[in-house]
């Protein structure tokens, strides 16, 4: 055993030994060795071994190996020992004293030393403690092991010093000598009293500043000094901090708020390094004024529970007397956030706009009451807006603070009147070309517009805001614009009203800004279609036309022609001559006269006649002229050369003009006319066509002169046609006249459905009739009677139709219960007609269509419910809370679908309430058996509104009292005055108590004194007081008299007066001792409370105020009246037969929401024998019960515009749950009644959408891919109801149309200078507002962005400018516009620069409108988006395109393919394979079983050969996988023999040998030799022969192992 082995030994001994110990103390209840002990003292040993293992350098396997070994370890043991021993009774950390601390606490027998003497070194089995009794107070304390005790109690008589020092006497229990040793403890007294009641609150201002010292320790509290303070609790740390740790001082963090927390515990701890005391520092913080009022409605937005942004509305109305304005959402109320509750003063601030308010406006400054003080005359502003301030009354020398609300007062007009619409005249004009935007004229001639005029008589000072709309079958085609002009909203309008001079329209106005929407009777104007003067008349060209000379022999010189394709007035010519001139004289008359008179023309036929002499040689140029009927005209020359008068003749037309008339549809050749000329030289002639026929539809017979068709002619292209016609002779002379076609309608088209288009389905409720079911119509491209259309269908005594109208309509009731569908045959018929060429008659030859139309039959409800019981009863308590079920009524249905909803029809609607569906009949309120104790209902439905004794039930309900108001004395108290020598049973006064339960019976009983109680007694029903005793046996002269009046309810209720007797002694004076005269007349109570529901009728009694004391003789003059608080002139009093006072309603408004509490003072006022002229008053504070009697109101951006309805739109690509627009609604009631809850009517297209039942939010809930545009816009039905927990409420409903947006429906406004927030901000709601007005179309916006500028075939971002996407809704179509709708209102050049000129007007600084444009298309070339009908030729030709490349190069790799097999082809017949010779090869009798074989390979006899050209597939591997593993020796050999004995002459004639494979080595044992031939190339005889062996070695190889790697 080594010295190492043996320490570690008696280490571990020593530490078994010393936690042995502690186990044993701890058994007998001493304090155990810690394990720091022992651990010292195993250390102690360790070390000791350790320092000595130095003086032994020698090793020992064991101690016996050794006698002295032994010797020397008892020596090392004994030294350790001594060692561990003289540590033993020292202080740890070689500290010269201890301290302790004694904890007292007086009046109790309980002290402890709180800290044991562990640290002196020993357990208690090692040393021994004792006290030394040589000091002062030592004798007061004993240890006990190593913990110090008292030896006796501690009470208030021992003044015992704060510090004791104490001797302790420590003695080592094994070790021989003993010497003890002495240790000083400091023992400190503490006292527990001052600690524990000692005080410590401080109270702060919440407005102490940081820093500041609030709390100083005082440290004679805990009886000595020297402490350090800190606070323990984190949660104040935030808020208090310890500045000066020695001192114990507090102070301030962070600013503290009263409102947030007004107290905090601030738990202290001091500590001496030892001992360690806390306590707890109440700091209580005072309130300040440092919060603003706030204004408090009910809905505001908050803040930390407070509202901000405080916002009221109000309306006013012209004309009317001034009064208190309804102020909503609330009245105007603010009150002081801090506790201080400093009173509110409020006002309106001068910064009100206009400032004209003040004129109109007060408000009362202590209840913020806004009144109007006189009425408005006009209409000269719509709004107001006051700042209304509320203000801190606050004490003098205090700061007042303020908050200010804003008050929007909208004024609007009394809307009695409905619009007029005043109008120049019942017809307008508009000419039958009229382009879109045309605005009709007075007069057909005329340029001034016709204008429309609304007049409301409501609106002083001027025609008011209106919307125009047109009805009529035509209205689609016009409209009215904002300013009353009638414009063209379809191009070619005319052309669509066939056959039609003057059309009917109805045209009504509807207000605007109203709270009321009226509108105007319709008017009925006549718009004429006028006929305009479209075409000029064409003259033609004439050739200058010879005149024999001589004196005027009457033929006509040349016919004037001329062509005008208008009809009727416009169409006809009229022709003159404007001048003839003479170009050449005579010879003959060289002095002519003037030639004016020369020629004449006629002015309808334009025939020109010659009137004075010509003569030869004379040259005229007349100018002529073709003038039609609505002034247009063409001019032309004609020259006319005089010859002698042996010339030819020019040819001559039998008529001056011609006219026919073929019909429509005539086959080609169809002979017209025949135009016949005569020359006066019987020269043949030639006609032909000059004019009229420039569409090639006739062709004239150049001999004949007959005409024929030679092209379709159609009556609906063209109904007339002015043909010129010529006929010349061979001399060139010439005639011409006109011949006039006109083409006939007939019968070539038939009737087609257009509205509804078939298939047509109609529905139609059951049980009614007569009953429009629907219009059928269709059109007929023919005019006139070919055109004329006819409805009929087959005999049905169901069903009949207007032939002229095709309105079918059921004459006879349906029943869905035996039909629920019916199918007619609908037959529209022309009345066309044909002409018999061959009869020479017309044939009625009509046309037909025909169309299914399905009638669906509604089912009905037409059987009634009815009541089988017609009598219920029930019973229900007095004051049990709403909603209390009180019975159920049933009625039946007989009908299949059963519906039955039932309602109250006759009863207290605001006491109870049936629930439509069950017929469950609750309360509503509270009922009071003292107001009303019987209610009597009569219930029906609404399906059954007949007056039948079974559609009703009636419902008695009976309302039990409950003993819930105690008696109230009438009077008292009571003073009565008797004679000492009354009789018994005397009456000295009669008491009156009333109950408010009026079915409880009072008793009266006198309590208390008595003495009383032996002369007196009360009458316990009639409360009569008499003399029950000898008066004259006492002597007593006042008596107090205690009675009780008593109900009988259960529990019963008691009331007490006092009734005061005074004896009167005989020979004494009649004055009483006590107040012996008259008691004064009085109200019974100083003050009322009631309560009444608001709406209460006029006269409703409201309270009965009685008057009592009063004498026999009565009150005369009695008069009651309100001296104040009636400001509303809610109420009127006045006396009653009984001589009370009676308040009632008087018609002023009962409306909690106005007013909650009215509280007047009642004054009467009159005279009695003891009072001549009495006033007396009362104060009697109403309180007015809420009732649900407001139903909800939706809001509507622009109500006007949009009809009431809500719209909007979202992107068709939107997802699931995006937001599409919140609809709002409010209600005037206030508390439960007047919260909404949203829902929407379940249908088909309210499927796709959900809303939140609290915000009114309306999101998607499906996506929108698979909508297409005929299934839009989606329409349904929202509705706001109030009261969510009550059975009853009211509701109110609003149509919500969505659009979905999509490209074509996007317009941009592009605003430069202006980033998007800026335009967010102060922009966008005013450039809508100004759209919208001009257009009359719902503008939406859908995003706000960057603008985009176009740059090459991309954009870029211009962060400084603005694109506003935007989408317009029609509000009559309900469909979203697209980009080319807008074109004719918004989006053409002229009307945009005018858009963007007003909306520049709103615009500030170098802000810029720059254009309306569409979004562009990326990528390609960026151009706006332009809507046409959309063409697939592009797309078609680019696939002809790439198909065309396709086949082109798919030739061309076709034959470069072609071209390079044939070479490959050509260059494997040039290929040559020579097999060498082989000779015998001499193997070793032992081959290797590895070998290694060399391929030589033959190449191409063509040595100019381009082996470059051919691929011969060959891939050499290297490896041992190339190595040929050969196994059957005597095979290889036999072979080697083999072809050793080949000659070599086989070897010169070797075969040729076609190398096919790509890889033979590997693919094909037998190409092997091929593949070595193709190798290299050697004339070398030897080496062929080796190589032709190991080919063969190989091949043998390959056969013989099946396999080559």
């Amino acid at each position: 055993m080594s010295i190492d082995s043996i320490g570690f030994f008696l280490n571990i001994l020593w530490t078994e030994k010393t936690l042995s110990q502690g186990r044993t103390v701890k058994a007998a209840g001493k304090r155990p060795p810690s394990k720091r002990d022992a651990f010292s003292v195993r250390m102690d040993v360790v070390g000791c071994f350790t320092r000595r293992r130095s003086l032994l350098d020698f090793r020992s396997s064991s101690i016996s190996s050794s006698p002295w070994l032994f010797l020397l370890t008892a020596y090392l043991l004994t030294g350790c020992s001594s060692l561990t021993n003289a540590q033993l009774c020292t202080v740890r950390n070689g500290a010269t004293h201890l301290t302790a601390d004694v904890q007292t606490q007086p009046n109790s027998d309980s002290s402890t030393v709180t800290v044991f003497l562990n640290n002196i070194i020993g357990s208690p089995d090692e040393i021994d403690l004792s006290v030394m009794k040589d000091g002062p107070f030592s004798d007061w304390f004993m240890v006990n092991g190593k913990q110090l005790l008292l030896t006796r109690s501690l009470t208030e008589q021992h003044q015992l010093p704060e510090h004791i020092t104490l001797r302790l006497k420590c003695t080592r229990r094994r070790l021989i000598p003993t010497i003890p040793t002495y240790i000083t403890v400091h023992v400190r007294i503490v006292q527990l009293l001052q600690q524990i009641i000692m005080p410590r609150v401080v109270t702060i201002s919440e407005l102490t500043p940081v820093g500041t010292t609030i709390y100083q320790a005082n440290p004679r509290e805990f009886g000595r000094t020297g402490y350090t303070y800190s606070i323990v609790n984190e949660d104040v740390k935030e808020y208090f901090v310890v500045t000066d740790p020695l001192q114990g001082w507090i102070a301030v963090r962070r600013p503290l708020d009263f409102e947030r927390q007004q107290e905090y515990h601030v738990k202290i701890r001091a500590t001496d390094g030892v001992n360690t005391d806390e306590f707890v520092v109440t700091v209580r913080i005072q309130d300040s004024n440092d919060l603003d009022p706030a204004f408090e409605y009910a809905g505001c937005q908050r803040i930390s529970n407070v509202c901000i942004n405080p916002r009221y509305t109000a309306t006013c109305y012209l004309r009317q007397a001034g009064g208190t304005l309804k102020v909503l959402p609330e009245p105007i109320r603010a009150y002081d956030r801090d506790t201080l509750r400093y009173p509110i003063r409020y006002s309106l601030l001068p910064e009100s706009q206009p400032a004209s308010f003040a004129s109109y406006f007060r408000i009362n400054p202590e209840t913020g009451e806004i009144r109007q003080i006189r009425p408005m005359e006009q209409l000269d502003v719509k709004e107001y807006t006051i700042y209304v301030k509320a203000e801190e009354v606050a004490p003098p020398g205090g700061l007042a603070r303020s908050s200010v609300a804003q008050l929007q007062v909208n004024v609007r007009t009394q809307n009695s009147h409905r619009p007029i619409i005043r109008a120049p005249s019942t017809i307008c004009y508009i000419p039958e070309n009229a382009p879109v935007g045309f605005r009709a004229t007075i007069s057909a001639n005329s340029q001034t517009p016709y204008q429309l005029n609304a007049y409301d008589a409501d609106v002083t000072g001027g025609p008011g805001r209106f919307t125009y709309s047109i009805g009529g079958v035509y209205g689609n085609y016009f409209q009215v614009t904002p300013e009353g002009y009638i414009q063209c909203i379809r191009p070619g309008f005319a052309s669509q009203v066939t056959n039609r001079e003057n059309i009917k329209i109805s045209v009504t106005c509807t207000e605007q800004d109203t709270t009321e929407v009226l509108t105007s009777d319709p008017l009925d104007i006549t718009v004429v279609i006028a006929k305009v003067n479209e075409h000029t008349p064409r003259l033609q060209q004439y050739n200058p036309v010879e005149l024999r000379a001589g004196p005027p022999d009457g033929r006509p010189v040349v016919t004037v022609n001329a062509i005008d394709e208008d009809q009727g007035k416009d169409g006809q010519l009229t022709y003159a001559i404007v001048y003839v001139q003479r170009l050449a004289v005579s010879t003959n008359n060289p002095t002519p006269a003037d030639a004016r008179g020369i020629f004449v023309i006629n002015v309808d036929t334009g025939v020109i006649l010659q009137r004075g002499t010509v003569y030869k040689g004379e040259l005229y140029e007349i100018k002529v002229r073709a003038t039609d009927g609505g002034g247009k005209f063409d001019e032309g020359i004609i020259r006319v050369k005089v010859v002698d008068d042996g010339r030819n003749e020019a040819p001559v037309f039998v008529n001056p003009s011609y006219v026919a008339s073929i019909p429509e549809g005539v086959p080609l050749h169809y002979p017209v006319i025949v135009v016949t000329a005569r020359d006066p030289d019987n020269q043949p002639l030639l006609y032909s066509i000059i004019g009229g026929n420039e569409e090639a539809r006739f062709a004239i017979d150049a001999n004949t002169g007959s005409i024929h068709t030679i092209a379709a002619i159609d009556y609906e292209e063209r109904r007339s046609y002015t043909l010129i016609i010529q006929a010349r002779d061979p001399s060139n002379a010439m005639a011409t006249t006109t011949v006039s076609i006109l083409i006939n309608d007939i019968n070539d088209n038939d009737p087609e459905f257009v509205s509804p288009r078939p298939p047509i389905v109609f529905s139609v409720p059951e049980n009614q009739a007569p009953l429009r079911v629907g219009i059928v119509s269709a059109t007929d491209k023919d005019t006139g009677p070919n055109g004329d259309i006819t409805y009929s269908i087959p005999p049905n005594p169901l069903f009949r139709i207007n032939e002229k109208t095709g309105e079918i309509t059921v004459v006879v009731p349906l029943d869905f219960e035996r039909q629920q569908q019916h199918t007619l045959i609908v037959t529209a018929r022309d009345n066309g007609f044909s002409y018999s060429s061959d009869r020479g008659i017309v044939i009625p030859s009509p046309r037909s269509a025909t169309a299914v139309v399905t009638i669906n039959v509604i089912d009905t409800e037409d059987e009634d419910p009815t009541f089988i019981d017609r009598i219920y009863y029930a019973e229900v308590y007095e004051n049990r809370p709403a909603g209390l079920e009180v019975v159920q009524v049933s009625a039946t249905d007989p009908d299949t679908r059963k519906q039955i909803s039932y309602v109250i029809l006759k009863g207290d609607t605001n006491a109870f309430a049936i629930d439509p569906q069950s017929g469950i009949i609750t309360t509503r309120i509270p009922l009071d058996y003292e107001t009303t104790n019987r209610y009597q209902l009569i219930v029906g439905t609404n399906q059954n509104q007949k007056s039948s004794p079974s559609s009703s039930a009636t419902v008695y309900i009976n309302v039990l009292n409950e003993n819930d108001v105690g008696p109230r004395f009438v009077g008292g108290p009571y003073v009565a005055s008797i004679g000492r020598q009354a009789p018994l049973n005397t009456v000295i006064q009669t008491i009156l108590a009333r109950d408010g339960d009026t079915t409880s019976k009072i008793t009266y009983a006198i309590e208390g004194d008595a003495k009383a109680q032996q002369f007196f007694q009360v009458d316990p029903n009639t409360g009569e007081i008499r003399v029950s005793g000898d008066l004259t046996r006492d002597t007593d002269v006042v008596y107090n008299l205690i009675v009780t009046a008593r109900d009988s309810g259960n529990p019963p209720q008691t009331a007490t007066s006092t009734v005061i007797v005074n004896v009167i002694d005989a020979g004494q004076p009649s004055a009483p001792l006590i107040d012996a005269e008259t008691p004064p007349v009085q109200f019974a109570l100083p003050q009322y409370q009631v309560k009444i529901r608001e709406g209460s009728n006029l006269n409703t009694l409201v309270e009965e105020l009685r008057i009592i004391n009063k004498p026999p003789s009565g009150i005369q003059n009695l008069r009651c009246e309100i001296v104040s608080g009636n400001t509303d002139n809610a109420f009127a009093t006045g006396p009653t037969s009984s001589q009370d006072c009676e308040v009632k309603t008087a018609g002023g408004p009962i409306d909690f929401e106005t007013r909650n509490e009215h509280e007047i003072v009642v004054q009467a006022t009159g005279a009695t024998a003891n009072e001549p002229n009495f006033r007396i008053d009362t104060r009697v504070v109403v309180s007015v019960v809420n009732m649900n009697d407001n139903a909800p109101q939706f809001i509507f951006a622009y109500p006007g515009l949009t009809g009431g309805r809500y719209f909007g739109a979202i992107d068709v690509n939107s997802n699931v749950g995006t937001p599409v627009l919140k609809v709002s609604a409010t209600d005037a009631d206030k508390g439960e009644f007047g919260i909404i809850r949203y829902t929407m009517i379940p249908s088909v297209p309210a499927q796709r959408f959900e809303i939140n039942d609290e915000s009114g939010l309306v999101s998607t809930r499906v996506t929108f891919i698979d909508s297409t545009p005929d299934n839009e816009p989606y329409e349904f039905t929202v509705q706001a109801r109030d009261s969510p927990n009550q059975p009853t409420f009211k509701a109110a409903a609003a149509t919500v149309i969505i659009n979905l947006i999509r490209d074509q429906n996007r317009f941009i406004l592009v605003l430069e200078g202006t980033d998007a927030a800026k335009t967010r901000d102060a922009y966008a709601n005013a450039i809508v507002k100004i759209i919208q007005q001009n257009t009359g179309k719902i503008i939406g916006v859908e995003k706000i962005t960057h603008r985009d500028i176009l740059d090459g075939n991309r954009t870029r971002p211009d962060f400084a400018s603005t694109d506003m996407w935007m989408y317009a809704i029609d509000p009559d179509t309900r469909r979203i516009m697209t980009f080319l709708d807008l074109q004719s209102i918004l989006l053409s050049r002229e009307i945009q620069d005018r858009r963007l000129s007003e909306i520049q007007t709103i615009l500030i600084g170098t802000d810029r409108a720059v254009e309306f444009r569409a979004p562009y298309i990326l990528p390609g070339l960026v151009q706006p988006l332009v809507y046409k009908t959309w063409s697939v030729w592009g797309f078609e030709a680019g696939l002809i395109a790439l198909a065309a490349l396709i086949i082109l190069f798919g030739i061309i790799a076709i034959i470069v393919l072609c071209y390079l097999w044939a070479r490959y082809q050509e260059h494997l017949k040039r290929q040559r394979y020579i097999q060498p010779r082989m000779e015998p090869v001499m193997f070793e009798p032992v081959p290797p079983e590895y070998e290694t074989q060399i391929l030589q390979m033959n190449v191409n006899e063509d040595d100019n050969a381009d082996l470059g050209e051919v691929n011969v597939g060959f891939t050499p591997r290297a490896g041992i996988d190339s190595v040929t593993y050969i196994k059957n020796q005597e095979e290889r050999q036999r072979q080697a023999n083999v072809a050793a004995s080949r000659s070599e002459s086989r070897y010169t004639n070797q075969r040729e040998a076609t190398y096919q494979s790509t890889n033979p080595i590997y693919d094909n044992p037998d190409g092997a030799i091929n593949a070595s031939a193709n190798y290299s190339h050697s004339n070398n005889t030897t080496a062929a022969r080796r190589m032709a062996s190991s080919a063969t070695h190989q091949r043998e190889a390959h056969v013989n192992n099946g396999y080559v790697e």
